[in-house]
């Protein structure tokens, strides 16, 4: 049987693909590992949404139209109803999506 990642292994990813180019990112932290949480993901939209979205990927069928279309879709959606800063994870949605994609759906 194979492994499902993990929320912690979505995290890691974008750690290291999104956040280390982030302009919100806490002061100092560049040097930290991608299993070291910083203090702006608590109040980053997109940390905030990413088990929403991890849990979206690893239910989401094939055989019920095109994945990479839904999670799109559900970015755009989290996006335009989420608070200041949301931007994040529009800017980022695609980046979300090919680690999403890389992790549950290939």
């Amino acid at each position: 049987m194979l492994c499902s990642p993990t929320l912690k292994d979505v995290e890691e990813r974008v750690r290291v693909q999104v956040c280390a180019n982030c302009p919100n990112r806490t002061p100092g932290t560049d040097q930290n590992r991608a299993d070291q949480q910083r203090s702006c993901e608590r109040d980053c939209p997109l940390f905030v949404q990413l088990s929403v979205l991890t849990e979206a990927a690893r239910q989401v069928d094939p055989m019920m139209g095109n994945p990479i279309r839904r999670l799109r879709r559900m970015i755009v959606e989290i996006s335009r109803n989420g608070k200041h800063r949301a931007a994040v994870i529009a800017r980022n949605g695609r980046k979300v999506i090919r680690i999403l994609e890389n992790l549950f759906l290939s």
